[in-house]
């Protein structure tokens, strides 16, 4: 399993600010060959700031089954959370308000629910960076 080293952002609902992003398309680097055309994007909102390494703190302090060492090898390989020093502490070098790395797509979805909310697709992901 690959494990997120990009931003965890996630789509409505929450604590968090939320920003409008306007529809439009997206010509994908990773078309199909067999449908070239860009990819519509219909209106959403993204999170104005990424997660930060508190916020997924405060959640898998909430959430136990979230942490290092207790969930579920399917959802968060050897490398989920590694730079924390423990399941409920953050490392040396760890900022609070650092964005979160080292997390599984699962827990990330797992934290985007909990705020009400979603992560991107990779047409929405990929449109935004654009």
């Amino acid at each position: 399993m690959r494990l997120l080293a990009a931003l965890l952002i996630c789509l409505p609902v929450g604590a968090a600010t939320y920003v409008d992003v306007p529809a439009g398309h997206i010509a994908s680097v990773l078309a199909n060959d067999a449908d070239p055309q860009p990819t519509p994007v219909a209106v959403f909102a993204m999170r104005e700031t990424p997660v930060t390494n508190q916020e997924f703190l405060a959640f898998v302090k909430a959430q136990r089954a979230w942490q290092r060492g207790r969930a579920v090898a399917t959802f968060a390989d050897s490398s989920y959370l590694n730079n924390w020093r423990g399941p409920a502490s953050l490392g040396a070098g760890v900022l609070p308000n650092q964005p979160v790395v080292s997390v599984s797509w699962f827990a990330a979805q797992a934290v985007c629910e909990n705020e009400g909310s979603r992560l991107p697709t990779w047409a929405e992901w990929e449109y935004v960076a654009a």
